[in-house]
């Protein structure tokens, strides 16, 4: 997972039609996006469709964000953000999901 810098010049990027999808980095409606190293993040949103009282949350699949989340700089901010109707009693875990340090609930 790479996060890009995307300018806000008014060019049409087809990535924002369907932004859930998988982008190669070579894809044209990149040009003139720069990646950006995680070390330059300083705050995480991560979605989530389920999560429990131990901050575990279940993702969209494919393990992205936990993978994600390890490059950070350990003073980055990170939360995930839910509705109190996705909390479930027990979120099933694997050994590489990590717990989120603070989930918001509207």
């Amino acid at each position: 997972m790479t996060f890009w810098d995307v300018p806000l010049d008014g060019t049409r990027r087809a990535f924002f039609d369907k932004p859930a999808r998988a982008i190669a980095p070579d894809d044209p409606s990149l040009a003139g996006c720069t990646p950006r190293d995680p070390h330059e993040i300083d705050a995480v949103v991560v979605p989530m469709v389920a999560f429990d009282a131990s901050d575990m949350r279940l993702g969209y699949g494919g393990g992205n964000y936990d993978r994600f989340l390890r490059e950070l700089r350990s003073d980055a901010v990170v939360c995930g953000i839910a509705f109190r109707e996705q909390e479930v009693e027990a979120v099933p875990t694997e050994p590489h999901d990590l717990a989120l340090p603070k989930i918001i609930v509207a």
